[in-house]
């Protein structure tokens, strides 16, 4: 399993991440798009601290890039290393999709969102 160590912005508090410690929730924007937003806890002041966002055009992004990831596969499942051209799509793929990421995290910063399933509505501040 995957970890990674955060430090919460607030309390300061060392802590690791994983599959586990983590969640998605799907919102709906200010501006009423339907975006997923990735997050995790503090364990000690329990500060949510909101890491990624995903919207039509990153999951579209994420989809070709399963395509392409599909490609490379066969190449390695013959042993044989996968042309140079699907690599270089691939690194582009993941560099928009990275891009994308982080301008919705720009665009969104300090807005409101609405929970679907909770009807909450949370001030979303991400962590960049």
């Amino acid at each position: 399993m995957l970890e990674v160590k955060a430090i919460c912005e607030d309390c300061k508090e060392k802590f690791k991440v994983n599959s586990e410690t983590i969640s998605k929730t799907t919102f709906k924007t200010n501006d009423g798009k339907i975006v997923d937003v990735v997050h995790y806890e503090c364990p000690k002041c329990g500060r949510v601290h909101y890491v990624q966002i995903d919207d039509e055009n990153t999951k579209r992004l994420l989809e070709n890039s399963k395509v392409v990831m599909k490609q490379a596969m066969v190449y390695y499942f013959r042993k044989q290393t996968p042309p140079k051209k699907i690599k270089t799509k691939l690194e582009k793929i993941k560099k928009k999709i990275s891009s994308a990421r982080l301008q919705l995290m720009k665009d969104y910063n300090n807005t409101v969102f609405v929970d679907l399933q909770s009807k909450e509505e949370v001030n979303m501040h991400f962590s960049l």
